[in-house]
């Protein structure tokens, strides 16, 4: 998130990348390859700091897409990408800490096929211990009558 009052250089995010390599083969270094509103953000070099490159107008739009790539110093290079989603907000408050609704997120939970699986499952389960334990309480009963009728006297 960041406020819509932030100046030019205002830090946004970091993106943080590491490489397993050793030396000169180690070095990162950090793009921004695509971004919803071009020209608002930067990233460091060297850093992967993401700030602001100019004033937020009310005409940026509230929800920005960034697409960083992290590229190491090998010969050739290999690299990775990053997307960030920066919502611009007019102050902090709890109401623009829901990220769950927004529009770009591509994790959504599966079909809840799964879901029912299990609860099917669960239910089945129960009911079987129940018959069991019915079943269980109904012959002790039964064998503690004929033990009785066994040993009282016949009238």
């Amino acid at each position: 998130m960041a406020p819509r009052s932030a100046e030019p250089g205002y830090l946004v995010t970091k993106v943080v990348a590491v490489d397993a390599d050793a030396g000169q083969n180690a070095w990162l270094s950090y793009q921004l390859l695509r971004a919803t509103e071009p020209g608002l953000f930067a990233v460091a070099l060297h850093s992967g700091e993401v700030r602001t490159s100019r004033p937020l107008t009310e005409r940026d739009p509230s929800r920005q897409a960034l697409v960083v790539v992290a590229e190491d110093n090998r010969k050739p290079p290999q690299s990775s990408m990053a997307t960030l989603h920066e919502l611009l907000v007019d102050g902090f408050s709890g109401g623009h800490v829901r990220l769950g609704d927004a529009p770009a997120r591509q994790e959504q939970e599966p079909d809840g096929t799964v879901t029912v699986y299990l609860v099917v499952s669960l239910a089945s389960i129960s009911f079987l211990f129940l018959a069991a334990v019915v079943s269980l309480v109904v012959v002790k009963l039964h064998r503690s009558r004929r033990a009785e009728e066994r040993y009282l006297p016949a009238v």
